[in-house]
């Protein structure tokens, strides 16, 4: 018999947490919020400057979410990685969580 797979290591598993409780929303807001022009960019800039500054993650320290991968692709999934659409429309999961904050905000 095969041992069961370890748990998620605390660090994986405080990102997720600090993912759907910080950047999910704001995805949220930006991906399905149906704003257009002037609002939507104040919105980004919005989140853009929270964003870019470091925050205490209970269980990982410091992180500043533009350094590390805690965003998802896009809104409508761009990329196509392995023929798997990686955006937040088809992957609303955390887990899916795996690009760059800067690099959303921009796309």
């Amino acid at each position: 018999m095969r041992a069961p797979p370890p748990p998620p290591g605390v660090k994986r598993a405080a990102l997720e947490v600090y993912v759907r409780k910080e950047i999910r929303p704001r995805v949220v807001a930006i991906c399905e919020g149906g704003l257009e022009g002037v609002v939507h960019r104040e919105i980004c800039m919005a989140i853009a400057e929270s964003l870019g500054k470091y925050q205490p993650i209970p269980g990982y320290g410091l992180l500043s979410p533009f350094c590390e991968r805690v965003c998802w692709h896009s809104c409508d999934g761009e990329s196509h990685d392995n023929g798997m659409d990686d955006g937040f429309s088809e992957c609303p999961s955390e887990t899916c969580a795996q690009d760059s904050c800067l690099d959303f905000l921009l796309r």
